[in-house]
């Protein structure tokens, strides 16, 4: 596994080794947009797996040398093989494709080469960066035009990948910091929406993480850098010019007459010393205000000024995953929301609070990670504490091994007496769901959580009845 330069023009076909995950699915569908045949390998089916198969694309599920396409087993230059690193080294078809004498490249180290002649805006941070990115390449798309490679799927248009360039060269994208992905990137436009404790079993202390987003910022062609008025001080000894937004007097983009309307938010931008203009977004919470003001300060910075964005601002429909509403009447509310950090599960439960005042809150959470849990697990519980009652759920391993004595009661522990708990097996949600009483249910975590929120929205629809 090394880095090689990679001649696109030669390539006819593309192999993604963990073609399942919302990273690798985009650069799938957009090779397949571009007419190459691609196929891959995943642990389990999905939703996006599912669709993947009816682009046309061969994806198989067991890990099986004798189910990798024969035209894709030798190594020529019209063959790319990507991976992840959620797929361990003692895969099967990993080690067969190495010895075979394939180059396996990264998918950052792809996303990299790709953007290098585009004019990129990069969107980082440890929360926030899939939201902007999609939200940037929403208003770009529909203005001047772009092309997006997303860690999200856009709601408006059920796809992580934009291809609606119109000759400007514009290319946005989700800077992702686990395992220094980011820095492959040479951004035109860099923004940094928040720095917190996170990957640490890449990273191992907050100071890590720091020195990552400051190498990240430094990567950026202009040494510019837009960045929340939160985080500006880690950037403020660098030489960059900073360009920053926020709720605070001095933030270069701010936003004021905050009006929250149930799930939507009106409020006021002003950059500099300008008038104002009034914007208008269907997304509730200070954090989703916060990054309309980067999504703005962004699109401004590749020419396109606010005045030509408020339509598109207001027609912009969010992300799947990403404080979804699945179902919303006058009686239940049921929302779900990616959320594994506890800073976004705060920031969450803040909105909720915000869009429904009074209502009983009911969370379940499924936390990611064991290290995540272990290292976290004060913060876990105080971000959770706001809520009315909570249902924890097993800890998502996702790549990791157990570690002993970190269970999802970790964050049990340490709740207030005041917040109601019970640890449930996933199999024992939905029964327990249909017992207990709500008026707004948040289902929040990054693992398996997600596939059932259909089930819950079923659910919650009959309790209406």
């Amino acid at each position: 596994m090394s880095s090689q330069t990679v001649d696109f023009q030669l390539l006819q076909r593309v192999y993604l080794l963990g073609i399942g995950g919302i990273g690798m699915s985009a650069l799938a569908r957009y090779f397949r947009r571009r007419g190459l045949q691609v196929a891959g390998y995943d642990l389990t089916p999905s939703q996006l797996t599912h669709e993947l198969e009816s682009e046309g694309m061969a994806i198989h599920y067991a890990d099986s040398i004798e189910l990798i396409p024969r035209d894709y087993r030798l190594p020529s230059a019209s063959t790319l093989v990507i991976y992840t690193p959620a797929v361990p080294a003692g895969n099967a078809e990993v080690r067969y494709l190495i010895a075979q004498g394939h180059t396996l490249h990264k998918r950052a180290e792809i996303l990299g080469l790709l953007s290098r002649n585009w004019t990129t805006v990069a969107v980082a941070g440890t929360h926030g960066k899939t939201t902007v990115s999609t939200m940037v390449a929403h208003v770009l798309s529909n203005t001047v035009g772009c092309d997006a490679i997303l860690g999200g799927i856009a709601v408006n248009t059920g796809s992580n990948l934009v291809l609606k360039d119109r000759g400007k060269g514009l290319f946005v994208t989700e800077a992702d910091e686990y395992d220094h992905s980011f820095l492959q990137l040479t951004p035109a436009v860099s923004v940094v929406t928040a720095v917190q404790a996170d990957h640490l079993d890449i990273y191992g202390n907050l100071r890590g993480v720091e020195d990552a987003f400051i190498e990240f910022a430094m990567l950026n062609q202009h040494k510019k850098l837009i960045v929340n008025e939160r985080t500006a001080r880690l950037f403020s000894m660098l030489g960059l010019q900073l360009c920053t937004y926020g709720l605070g007097e001095q933030a270069s983009y701010r936003a004021a007459k905050i009006h929250y309307e149930g799930l939507n938010s009106r409020f006021t931008v002003y950059r500099s010393d300008d008038a104002g203009l009034d914007v208008q977004i269907g997304l509730p919470g200070r954090f989703n205000v916060e990054n309309t003001l980067a999504c703005i300060a962004a699109v401004e910075a590749v020419g396109v000024p606010l005045e030509q964005q408020l339509p598109h601002l207001a027609s912009f429909k969010g992300v799947r995953r990403r404080f979804e509403v699945r179902y919303n009447s006058r009686n239940l509310t049921y929302v779900d929301d990616y959320a594994h950090h506890p800073e976004e599960i705060a920031a969450v439960i803040q909105a909720v609070r915000v869009a429904f005042p009074g209502h009983r809150l009911v969370v379940v959470f499924q936390p990611h990670l064991y290290t995540r849990t272990r290292d976290l697990a004060v913060d876990f519980a105080r971000a959770l504490a706001g809520v009315d009652e909570l249902l924890l759920l097993p800890i998502y391993p996702a790549r990791e091994e157990p570690i002993e004595g970190v269970t999802s009661g970790l964050i049990a522990q340490l709740l207030p007496p005041s917040v109601p708990c019970l640890l449930l097996q996933q199999s024992e949600l939905l029964p327990m769901l249909e017992s207990i009483d709500f008026q707004v249910l948040v289902t929040m975590g990054a693992g398996s959580i997600g596939t059932m929120a259909e089930a819950i929205a079923e659910l919650v629809r009959l309790k209406d009845c």
